[in-house]
């Protein structure tokens, strides 16, 4: 009986506990799982997936790529996405 005991507790032990919750901490924010939020560094949106490793993914700036010159605006790094993602304004 000992013996199983002791071999439940390790068993018990060696098993990945599960984190507090099932969301994701992103820049230091809890968000619940699928939802989204706008982070700065990356300049990203960004999808809890709501997995046991607290996984998440998401999509960056786009990119304008324009026929001739261009006039690119830097975003604010301050901000969060998308205003953090730079502007692009073709010129012809």
């Amino acid at each position: 009986l000992f013996l199983c005991i002791v071999f439940f507790a390790l068993a018990e032990a060696a098993v990945p506990q599960k984190r507090d919750g099932d969301g994701c901490m992103i820049e230091g924010n809890y968000v619940n799982p699928g939802e989204y939020y706008n982070g700065k560094k990356p300049c990203m949106r960004l999808m809890c997936y709501g997995d046991e490793n607290g996984g998440y993914g998401g999509s960056g700036c786009s990119r304008i790529v324009c026929p001739g010159e261009q006039k690119v605006i830097p975003g604010d790094p301050d901000k969060p996405y998308p205003g953090c993602c730079p502007n692009v304004e073709c010129l012809e």
